[in-house]
């Protein structure tokens, strides 16, 4: 602990004389909270100035850090929007014991990339086998069949980091 005090009091000194490395330093710890409260502002504000003054870590974690915040504005859109309603109806379906249309509602929105849908459809999947009116190639899914898909469906969800039983 004591070393990284002294590496923290360096890197302010270093930021005070205008030192890039300084800067992009104190940026890596109030990111990752490294013997201070993680504080991604503050981190954000580090690297901005450690990249205008020409340190390329710091482009790379400022980017990183603009792209992370502009995919989570998208996903909020892309799931907020008017189209909103079809998870509605889902749920609504859902609680009303009307498994195999919630099924479908919340599969067409998993196809979408919407990763409620997908975490819910396979959730529908495990739990009600037929009753949730899977189709596979013929007709009805067989097991392996719907063993697979609900597979295919956690991990898309688990691409976009859900947190399972969200809802």
């Amino acid at each position: 602990m004591i070393a990284l005090l002294q590496a923290k009091g360096y890197f302010e000194k270093a930021a005070k004389n205008k030192e890039a490395g300084g800067h992009y330093n104190l940026g890596v710890i109030y990111l990752k909270g490294i013997g201070v409260k993680k504080d991604v502002e503050i981190a954000c504000n580090y690297f901005i100035i450690a990249a205008n003054a020409g340190q390329p870590k710091a482009f790379y974690q400022s980017a990183k850090m603009f792209q992370t915040g502009a995919t989570s504005l998208y996903k909020l859109v892309a799931e907020r929007g008017p189209w909103n309603s079809l998870s509605r109806w889902a749920l609504e379906s859902y609680l009303k014991g009307e498994i195999g249309k919630a099924f479908l509602l919340y599969s067409r929105m998993a196809e979408l990339g919407y990763e409620v849908a997908q975490s819910n459809a396979s959730w529908i999947l495990d739990k009600y086998g037929e009753a949730s009116m899977c189709m596979g190639e013929l007709e009805l899914c067989t097991d392996a069949e719907r063993h697979q898909r609900a597979h295919s469906l956690w991990w898309q969800a688990s691409e976009q980091d859900i947190r399972i039983g969200r809802h």
